[in-house]
């Protein structure tokens, strides 16, 4: 609704590509009370699949807004980088075949979505359900290394040989090779005392 103008639409994806924004962007403003466009919007009948307020819902709109909008915090991440979600997940039946996919795939609540590859899209044979810390580990900007055949995350690396991660970072930045900056073991500092000239040590039995 935009002033006298009243705009019916069969589906939430129609309403998007009409003005042009990233799909669930105008559920979105729907939740929150927003204006989309400039259209004030407005919900004819109920949703089918009874989820939008669940998790798994929120988690599929999200990923559609980082791929395909613009003005999303994280968009210079994802769809500025090209990074886009597959037409199985974006049709009208979209996220009926996304939460099949990820009751198959392992989903439970305290699980997010990882792109299995940082640089490829979200699709099936490219996602998995992680925890946070798997996930960090898989992030495009991690520095991978080799050692002993495997590649690992200084974080990965760092917890296999008890090493603070910091320490392994510093190592590796002086030019240490990374057999050397992991199997080192750590000298303990001991907390020292200095008594200054003149001090008199006191013997509290006496």
């Amino acid at each position: 609704i935009k002033g006298e103008e009243v705009l019916e639409f069969n589906s939430e994806k129609e309403a998007c590509e009409y003005l042009g924004v990233a799909k669930c962007s105008v559920a979105s403003c729907y939740r929150r009370n927003r204006m989309c466009k400039g259209y004030t919007i407005e919900r004819v009948g109920i949703t089918t699949h009874n989820a939008t307020n669940t998790r798994l819902y929120k988690i599929w709109c999200s990923m559609h807004e980082r791929c395909g909008r613009p003005k999303h915090p994280q968009y210079k991440n994802y769809g500025g980088r090209g990074i886009v979600v597959c037409d199985i997940w974006s049709g009208e039946d979209g996220f009926y075949q996304f939460k099949e996919w990820a009751g198959e795939s392992g989903y439970t609540d305290e699980l997010t979505i990882d792109r299995i590859d940082p640089n490829g899209n979200y699709e099936p044979s490219n996602c998995r359900w992680a925890t946070f810390k798997e996930q960090a580990n898989n992030k495009r900007t991690n520095h991978i290394v080799q050692y002993k055949g495997e590649e690992y995350t200084l974080s990965e690396l760092a917890e296999k040989v008890g090493i603070n991660k910091t320490t392994l970072k510093e190592r590796l930045k002086l030019g240490w090779s990374v057999d050397k900056a992991a199997e080192t073991p750590v000298r303990l500092r001991t907390k020292g005392y200095r008594m200054s000239s003149g001090a008199k040590m006191v013997n509290e039995d006496d």
